[in-house]
């Protein structure tokens, strides 16, 4: 019997995690970048980069987009750097909304993944990301 996507994303959601012997992680981690052709635009804020991910969300999928949650764990204002919190089973549409989004607000832009993990822990021991 195939599920769609939906009713996949449900039932991973009211799974009982700790009774199964495979554990599979809720929720994905991602650690990206923004670029912005126009360096004079500084994103000061968690809430303003949080509304352009949900820009980047809502152009692609629409309403369904728009109500994918997307927590910002940790901001670095200065180099545009988030680790973001998202469920597992969103992963694919949030990765491919952020990377085919390319313009805000008349200025081009890009979002970069440098990093995708099941567990919060390892985002720690990254490396900081350059800014050449």
């Amino acid at each position: 019997m195939a599920h769609t996507s939906t009713e996949q994303c449900e039932m991973l959601k009211s799974k009982d995690f700790t009774k199964s012997k495979e554990y599979k992680s809720k929720y994905i981690y991602l650690k990206t970048t923004l670029q912005l052709e126009d360096d004079s635009r500084i994103i000061d804020h968690p809430m303003v980069f949080q509304g352009i991910i949900n820009e980047a969300l809502t152009s692609l999928f629409g309403l369904v987009g728009s109500a994918m949650p997307v927590d910002i764990l940790k901001y670095d204002t200065s180099k545009h750097i988030a680790i973001l919190r998202i469920h597992s089973c969103d992963k694919v549409k949030v990765w491919s909304a952020l990377s085919l989004y390319g313009f805000h607000r008349n200025s081009r832009c890009s979002f970069q993944i440098h990093q995708v993990s099941g567990h919060l822990i390892s985002m720690s021991n990254s490396p900081p990301l350059s800014t050449n």
